[in-house]
């Protein structure tokens, strides 16, 4: 695994090109200021999957957070309805390390929704004994009976295509076959012999050695895989000089049939590394978006930076934009308007301004999370949500915590809602812990209502009950065993209700109906005296 470390940035055309960046540009509907969805977890976000009304996160996390501070007990996976953003407790497999840290760091979901991939570093699943990559059912959470892929190292992504699971990562060996970072497998867990492709990193191609700009050594891992628009080819992203030993610099297109090089290529100096003030070896490619004619990568070992290649000029990959950024750039969501295609905005997430170095921009510092106009990479000022906690240099705010390496880690776009995981415990002022969402355009759907503990928890029939909770603006009713208080309630806040016991009311739970749905106190009830 990669240390991630932020440096200053040396490269003359990066440089050149954030200050080509700073127009700002148009702003689009959606808010800098996260959705006040309440949940949360209580480590790292690292992976994003979903499916139907389902979002699963995954990374390094304990619990998940509830809005009026409930704790769940988890292991390092959970799911949540993409609707509300509530937790959904009934998706509950526990992932664990019995040899080391435990990080999950890679999810894909079957195409017929009924299978969620799992890769990282593990080696127990409801414990059972895995290794790094485990399949689970998603209606029940239970490890896929009798499915059996085991990686000798880190799977770090993976890949749902139309037939095969696509994987990357530090392996090596997959069920004991070579497989060098790269590897496909059919959705029941069989190993493709067919698809066969490698990465490796070792001695930068003899033409282009400098001990500046391509410095020998790495490893070969492959962080980021994205399937091309028509299907046919995989893009594959990381930290080599080589894939089938040929030369290829972080990025390549292979087959998405057989795994075989395809002639398509960067230019090898549009990405270089910087051993000087880093470890040796190749930069990173950590995140990849493919459309029709660009493919958007997110980079980041020094120099660190945002850049976009050609995918409309036959096998020549050249640069359109580049944008350099003081830390890496770990994470890409593309938003394009379906009713308005010239109505788009590139987000990216990263270690940036959160880790030891600032991140001036647009008259202010951005931490963690920034927008861009994906055609030419100018920002968008009015998208700069803040990740606490930061490091920083001088920026406000700065010293005030250890530098947070980890960021904005990852983004998913699900339908009109962008999600971001990493580390952080507020997103634009708002506490928001390990996972946000933004509702790119229009007003967010109303989050899922959670109960409080009342005051007082008994009394006769006119008791003014106080009820404090969490998405109670526009709540509709409140209920004493199922005996309704309307119109004798308040709603005061979105955090607190006042009702009145009403007549005929026992003991029993009380709910509350709300826009967000219904909850109940369960098995708290208020107790009606005579």
């Amino acid at each position: 695994m990669i240390h991630k470390t932020a440096r200053a940035l040396l490269v003359t055309s990066v440089v050149a090109g954030i200050l080509a960046m700073l127009a700002p540009q148009s702003a689009l509907a959606i808010s800098a200021t996260p959705d006040r969805t309440g949940w949360g977890v209580s480590g790292k976000v690292y992976a994003y999957a979903d499916y139907g009304n389902v979002v699963y996160a995954a990374g390094a996390f304990k619990k998940v957070i509830g809005p009026v501070g409930d704790h769940y007990g988890v292991k390092n996976i959970a799911a949540f309805d993409a609707t509300t953003g509530a937790y959904l407790s009934t998706f509950a497999p526990t992932i664990t390390n019995t040899s080391g840290p435990v990080k999950v760091s890679a999810l894909a979901v079957s195409p017929d929704g009924g299978t969620l991939y799992v890769g990282g570093q593990f080696d127990t699943v409801d414990g059972q004994p895995v290794q790094n990559f485990a399949a689970i059912d998603t209606g029940t959470g239970n490890l896929v009976p009798g499915f059996s892929v085991q990686a000798n190292q880190a799977v770090d992504v993976l890949l749902a295509g139309p037939d095969l699971l696509y994987m990357g990562g530090a392996f090596t060996k997959i069920n004991g076959e070579n497989r060098d970072h790269l590897a496909a497998i059919s959705f029941d867990g069989t190993l493709s012999e067919t698809w066969i492709a490698s990465t490796d990193a070792g001695n930068c191609p003899a033409p282009y050695y400098s001990s500046s700009t391509c410095s020998n050594g790495g490893d070969g891992t492959v962080r980021s895989l994205a399937m091309s628009t028509d299907g046919n080819t995989v893009f594959v992203g990381g930290e080599f000089y080589y894939v089938d030993g040929t030369p290829r610099n972080c990025i390549a297109r292979v087959s998405a049939v057989d795994g075989s090089l395809d002639p398509w290529a960067v230019p090898w100096t549009t990405v270089t590394d910087d051993a000087q003030t880093h470890k040796p070896g190749p930069n990173m490619a950590w995140h990849i978006i493919a459309t029709d004619t660009r493919l958007y990568v997110g980079f980041g070992r020094v120099p660190n930076f945002l850049q976009v290649f050609r995918l409309d000029d036959g096998s020549v990959g050249d640069r359109v934009w580049i944008d350099g950024t003081p830390g890496n750039v770990e994470s890409l969501a593309l938003w394009i308007d379906p009713n308005n295609p010239n109505n788009k905005m590139l987000f990216a997430g990263g270690h940036f301004g959160t880790a030891v170095l600032d991140f001036s921009m647009c008259g202010t510092y951005a931490h963690g999370l920034i927008s861009v106009n994906p055609d030419t990479g100018a920002y968008n000022c009015s998208w700069i949500p803040t990740l606490k906690p930061f490091g920083g240099s001088s920026a406000p705010g700065s010293h005030q915590a250890p530098p947070n390496y980890v960021g904005g880690w990852t983004m998913m776009l699900d339908g009109n809602s962008l999600w971001v995981g990493g580390y952080f415990t507020s997103v634009a002022g708002v506490a928001q812990s390990g996972i946000a969402r933004f509702t790119i355009s229009g007003s967010p759907p109303p989050p899922a209502p959670d109960l409080g503990t009342f005051t007082p928890t008994k009394g006769p029939v006119g008791t003014l009950v106080t009820i404090p909770g969490f998405g109670f603006t526009g709540a509709t009713d409140v209920q004493f065993n199922g005996v309704s208080a309307t119109p004798g309630f308040t709603v005061v806040s979105d955090t607190q209700i006042t009702a009145t016991v009403p007549v005929g009311a026992t003991t029993g739970p009380i709910t509350v109906v709300t826009p967000g749905g219904t909850v109940t106190s369960g098995i708290k009830k208020f107790h009606v005296t005579s």
